[in-house]
């Protein structure tokens, strides 16, 4: 398999639960204080902060007591983080007010808060000037780049390779670099067992990426 093929791929499923999700998350903002059937009674924001902070994957092993924690902060902060200019903005607000108060909630709650908070509000606050990288993007990026990465990489700079023509060099753009910010974060999270320097194994199959593939395809709020 080639990256081309492992990209392809990506935007075919696994990104279609990425924004699913997203999308769940904004619906149910936007139709706030409406019947919701699964609770019995209207949807409150603290509703909707709660399926924001805790979702099954990333944050399933975080406590409960830890994600009422950090909803209290959030509706605290909420004001501020619907005056954010942009992602680094929002992520650092979520950081200093929650991350450091709350035991339990680490960098990777706080990117994936900012991502459902920043889509969830109108206008839309998403990260345009990095990808944020933590557990298993972290991985996938260092072993793409071949060396260490920091939390927050300009990786759209930097997927470039070299070809030459009629005797000289170009630099032309990583097949990685048709994804938007969010998207290479989650393929190189998704997929980061198969990188390898400035590509994927290709030895990979599609079976293997499938396996790594998030199947529900359904948005739930959960009754607790």
């Amino acid at each position: 398999m080639t990256l081309e093929d492992a990209v392809r791929f990506y935007r075919m499923y696994q990104a279609r639960f990425m924004y699913n999700e997203m999308e769940g998350i904004r619906y149910l903002y936007l139709s706030r204080k409406r019947l919701c059937p699964i609770l019995g009674r209207a949807l409150t924001l603290v509703d909707i902060l709660r399926e924001c902070v805790k979702r099954p994957g990333h944050q399933s092993r975080m406590t409960y007591a830890a994600r009422d924690e950090a909803v209290r902060r959030i509706n605290i902060n909420m004001s501020k983080i619907i005056e954010t200019a942009d992602f680094e903005e929002l992520y650092d607000l979520i950081k200093n007010e929650i991350q450091k108060e709350v035991s339990g909630f680490g960098t990777l709650a706080s990117y994936d808060l900012a991502r459902r908070m920043g889509y969830m509000i109108s206008p839309q606050i998403r990260p345009r000037k990095f990808v944020y990288l933590s557990a298993g993007a972290k991985i996938g990026a260092k072993k793409f780049l071949g060396r260490p990465v920091k939390e927050r990489e300009d990786i759209k700079n930097i997927i470039y390779r070299t070809i030459t023509k009629g005797g000289s060099n170009f630099r032309v753009p990583n097949e990685l670099s048709v994804l938007l910010n969010e998207e290479i974060e989650d393929i190189f999270c998704a997929y980061h067992p198969y990188f390898i320097k400035d590509g994927i194994d290709p030895n990979v199959t599609e079976v293997d990426l499938r396996n790594r593939t998030r199947s529900d395809g359904f948005f739930k709020i959960h009754n607790r």
